[in-house]
């Protein structure tokens, strides 16, 4: 949330407090369409959330394994990303995007714990 507050603060009033517009995103999606999908999934994570913390979304082996292949794919990609970015890809503008690939970093972090929830409920309800 704190992520896309700040990326939509520096496309309406910059601020020189906040890194510059172009630093949040690696520009291939443009601005409004990538603004549209962070809400979607804020507002997917919200609902799991909400739906974890009052147990209204039961634990599911089949999908926390699932979220765990995927959820460890993605962080592991995103991680080469900004090791490659670092080091041997830095003249890719893509593996420059820093900003961007540490809040994937998070996103692939929050798929990786709602996979622990639903692995480690699974067992303990059977």
């Amino acid at each position: 949330l704190v992520r896309v507050l700040a990326q939509l603060v520096q496309w309406l009033a910059p601020t020189r407090l906040l890194p510059p517009f172009e630093a949040w995103h690696s520009a291939t999606v443009p601005y409004l369409g990538l603004l549209a999908s962070q809400v979607l999934i804020l507002g997917a994570q919200i609902w799991l959330l909400r739906g974890v913390v009052t147990g209204t979304h039961a634990p599911r082996r089949r999908l926390g394994l699932g979220l765990v292949t995927f959820g460890a794919m993605y962080f592991g990609f995103m991680l080469f990303r900004l090791i490659g970015g670092l080091t041997f890809l830095a003249h890719a503008a893509w593996f420059q995007a820093r900003i961007p690939t540490l809040f994937h970093l998070v996103l692939a972090s929050y798929l990786l714990v709602l996979a622990h929830y639903h692995l480690r409920g699974s067992r303990l309800s059977h």
